[in-house]
């Protein structure tokens, strides 16, 4: 791009801008302002060439100068000698790098290991127990229960008496109710005889064990009885899904334990080992941007 020249340089000076109270043997006192800069053209080598000193409010020579900067981070200088304003900067230097260090590995443990953080909500696994061994019962058996109340509606199991006569050579005697019996089946019978039931070795009537009978039973449920004691744990195989594994939200903190490292050297290189440089004036590459200057001078 082409370079900046006088041409592209605006200066401002208004009537109250100028100061004639000076002793006339110096001359007197401008405050000019200045424009320049499209961050198009270029910045010229050495300077911007500056317009006329008339525009100045001049006739013959500019004595002083003294520039507002603009605290954009250039410097400003005016070069009354060869009348152009000429920029500066810092310069740059060397890349500085700082050269890493080799590790040095403390010696010590750690210790007092203890995890900070939320503990993990119960996980219940879905699926199902197969194969079940069922556990024992440890404990007091229930006691004997009898329950109250009455059997009724019987009904009587089918029996039977067995008359037993007695093999005998006894006389008749009507004391003898067994053997009167006997002759009394065995002869006439004009009243009725009562043969009363006996030892059936001597004639009397056997009495034989009756069948069970059957029937309703009416009276009051046997309350449930609970036995203490316990149930042993069964045994079988578990078929389902695995669990997944739980993340728990918090940090591990810990003490160490041990010697610390001792104090590290790093090197560091570049900036060619220059702790101050002078400044450097802009690159005639760089275009300046629309820049306004505020100035005072001193001149004839």
């Amino acid at each position: 791009m082409p370079a900046l020249t006088a041409a592209d340089v605006t200066v401002t000076l208004n009537l109250e801008d100028i100061d004639r109270s000076p002793d006339g043997r110096v001359g007197h006192r401008t405050f000019p302002t200045v424009q320049y800069g499209d961050a198009i053209l270029t910045y010229p080598a050495l300077g911007i060439p500056m317009p006329a000193i008339g525009k100045f409010g001049f006739h013959f020579a500019i004595k002083r100068a003294y520039i507002e900067q603009a605290g954009d981070g250039y410097v400003r200088s005016f070069d009354r000698a060869n009348h152009k304003l000429r920029i500066f900067l810092g310069a740059a230097r060397d890349a500085i790098t700082v050269a890493n260090h080799v590790g040095v590995a403390p010696t010590g443990n750690i210790a007092n290991l203890a995890f900070v953080g939320d503990a993990l909500a119960n996980i219940t696994p879905i699926g199902n127990l197969a194969n079940l061994a069922a556990g024992a019962f440890t404990g007091d058996a229930l006691a004997n229960i009898t329950p109250a109340g009455n059997l009724a509606n019987l009904v009587a199991a089918a029996h039977s008496h067995d008359l037993v006569i007695a093999a005998n050579t006894e006389t008749f005697d009507v004391g003898i109710g067994v053997h009167e019996a006997n002759t009394t089946l065995c002869g006439n019978i004009a009243n009725a005889v009562t043969i009363p039931g006996g030892n059936a070795t001597l004639g009397g009537v056997a009495n034989t064990t009756p069948g069970n009978s059957s029937g309703d039973f009416v009276g009051d449920p046997v309350a449930p009885g609970t036995p203490t004691g316990n149930v042993a744990n069964g045994t079988g195989d578990f078929v389902g899904d695995p669990i997944a594994p739980g993340t728990p939200t918090g940090n591990v903190t810990a003490d160490f334990v041990g010697d610390a490292p001792a104090n590290l050297t790093h090197t560091i290189t570049g900036g060619g080992a220059v702790a101050e440089a002078a400044l450097a004036e802009m690159d005639n590459t760089v275009a300046p941007a629309a820049t306004t200057l505020y100035m005072e001078m001193v001149g004839r």
